[in-house]
């Protein structure tokens, strides 16, 4: 058949022919009378491999690779995919940020650039760098060794992984948040309360939080009963004893007041971020908040009960 004919076979323009003859994929026969050129059935087979292939986006090259047999095809549909995998990583990254800058726009278009430039820093952080920027973050908003306990307590939940658009949102959303904490004053009443002098206790609370942490993950009976333990002991501490009480108290409202002077509202931002992005925190959370449900029925007396009670 005549090139129009094999044009119509295929699905291709006689452009497109005429150009993959000319890259050497494929040599027609030309009948010497007439002088057009003959495709037969396997010229025509060659030719749709070779559209399906630039279809799927395989280049020239590397269809004259296929086609002459030093590349299998498993091969080159290999690269493709790697390629157009990068590309729409690359558009879902161009979206994130869009979307980012919409939801945040930037004060003076002078702005846009160094903003495009942290967000994409953002994503692009390693596991490991996420949650060393967590770790700095906490260790910046609240000095001293309570930061350092903040570290110890979460640290075992750092451990995030952004495979989807959604978790790359929010972790966008979560840098944003911690990036607009401020800074507390040193003296705040709270780390007064809160200060631990005695590092090695520090460290000995990381080595117990990591061990606890496993064990309530694993819904081990026996870490299970020593949490409802504790929390039932703590709730008839505050139920019986005054100055306990006032102890209490004067802690939540110190915890509130700095939530509030560093502009987070309160901690519960911060877990809703952190249990959105490791599952684990998320049950950690979730199984903490059941075995203080169970102890508070047990006493009879939920914590917020219990902190407002006066003798």
């Amino acid at each position: 058949m005549r090139i129009g004919d094999a044009a119509a076979t295929t699905g291709l323009t006689k452009k497109a022919i005429k150009f993959y003859e000319a890259e050497g994929l494929v040599t027609p026969r030309t009948d010497r009378q007439s002088g057009y050129r003959e495709y037969d059935d396997d010229h025509i087979a060659r030719l749709e491999l070779i559209h399906t292939l630039r279809l799927l986006d395989v280049p020239v090259a590397e269809i004259r690779e296929v086609l002459a047999g030093d590349t299998a095809i498993a091969e080159a549909l290999q690269r493709s995919l790697d390629r157009t995998t990068g590309r729409i990583e690359r558009l879902e990254e161009g979206r994130l940020i869009l979307r980012s800058l919409l939801e945040r726009p930037p004060a003076a278009p002078a702005d846009v650039r160094d903003e495009v430039r942290r967000l994409r820093r953002s994503v692009e952080r390693s596991r490991e760098e996420r949650g060393l920027h967590l770790a700095d973050t906490l260790k910046r908003i609240f000095p001293g060794s309570f930061g350092r306990f903040m570290v110890l307590l979460h640290a075992p939940f750092f451990d995030i992984e952004l495979d989807t658009e959604a978790q790359k949102a929010r972790w966008l959303r979560f840098v944003a948040y911690l990036d607009d904490l401020q800074e507390p004053p040193a003296d705040h009443s709270f780390f007064q309360l809160a200060h631990v002098e005695d590092e090695a206790t520090v460290e000995a609370f990381l080595e117990g939080q990591r061990d606890h942490v496993q064990s309530l993950l694993a819904e081990d009976a026996e870490a299970i009963a020593s949490l409802r333990e504790a929390i039932t002991g703590f709730l008839r501490g505050l139920a019986d004893d005054p100055e306990a009480r006032q102890r209490y108290d004067e802690r939540l409202t110190a915890s509130q007041d700095l939530w509030a002077t560093i502009g987070g509202g309160d901690d519960d931002a911060f877990n809703e971020h952190l249990a959105a992005l490791n599952d684990d925190y998320r049950r950690y959370l979730a199984i903490g908040a059941r075995v203080r449900e169970e102890a508070e029925r047990e006493v009879g007396i939920r914590l917020e009960e219990a902190s407002a009670r006066r003798a």
